[in-house]
């Protein structure tokens, strides 16, 4: 490698620094305000999440569930529109693909419907998805989603979940049942007493209201982990170009002393 070759490279990776630099400050700031917010809502959205799953058992204790023909059950894939995530949206499709192989063998969620939702999952899978601007639904695109799963007994919802800032794991939680697929129920609540209005019309609220809050909290909790993964991927990067740069320079110094030493060799023979 050339002399300027090197010094190219060194200017390249300076600048690939900065880069990486200036996108792990940025998605620090997003995680701490996103942090915060979901922290704030999780005991509460954990309660309604609940609540909800109680007032559908009473409904239909009670033979108070309107008439419908719902469909089975769905599973919901959160992915994002971008990348740079360090393998979690991957990790995510791959954890998708075995859960749902799984499920499967469950009479009740035999021939389950597939959505994904995300320019990622949109290019890997070759099932029905939906894109949005954002990777943050708006209110309008909330309840487009909503109105579409509502058909649907069993809501899976599948994305990243922040456990910290370096753990990020792929769960899946049934929303219409308030508890995570693979075994971590919700907080129960029992219902024993006279309910007003009538339950009926209390789960219609719960049906066209609650389901777009909970929708909503999963996006939320799907942005925190990708957020915290970029993060990672980024200062990964940062501390990768830093490693890259120290190397040129050792090379760019030791083809100054070959430079240097071819100097002295011609003057001396010149002499």
């Amino acid at each position: 490698m050339t002399h300027k070759q090197i010094t190219d490279n060194i200017e390249l990776d300076l600048g690939l620094k900065l880069l990486t630099q200036s996108f792990t400050d940025v998605a620090a700031i997003k995680l701490q305000r996103i942090r915060r917010g979901i922290e704030r809502n999780r005991n509460f959205i954990s309660e309604v999440s609940g609540l909800f799953a109680a007032v559908k058992k009473l409904t239909k204790e009670r033979s108070a569930v309107p008439d419908s023909k719902k469909k089975g059950g769905v599973a919901i894939l959160v992915t994002s529109n971008y990348h740079f995530y360090g393998g979690l949206e991957r990790r995510l499709m791959s954890f998708y693909l075995n859960t749902i192989k799984k499920l499967s063998i469950d009479s009740d969620l035999i021939g389950i419907d597939r959505l994904v939702i995300g320019q990622s999952g949109k290019e890997i899978f070759n099932y029905q998805s939906i894109v949005w601007k954002d990777d943050l639904p708006t209110e309008e695109d909330l309840k487009k989603l909503s109105n579409l799963v509502s058909d649907y007994q069993r809501i899976l919802v599948f994305y990243p979940l922040f456990q910290s800032v370096l753990v990020q794991k792929p769960v899946v939680v049934d929303i219409t049942e308030a508890r995570n697929v693979e075994g971590q129920n919700q907080p129960k609540f029992e219902i024993d007493y006279i309910l007003e209005p009538e339950i009926g019309r209390m789960w219609q609220f719960f049906e066209n209201q609650i389901l777009k809050l909970l929708l909503d909290q999963t996006f939320l909790e799907a942005e925190l982990s990708r957020t915290a993964a970029r993060l990672i991927s980024m200062d990964q990067a940062r501390e990768n170009a830093e490693i890259a740069i120290s190397k040129l320079k050792k090379a760019l110094a030791s083809a100054k002393r070959s430079i240097d030493n071819i100097h002295i060799l011609e003057t001396e023979s010149a002499m």
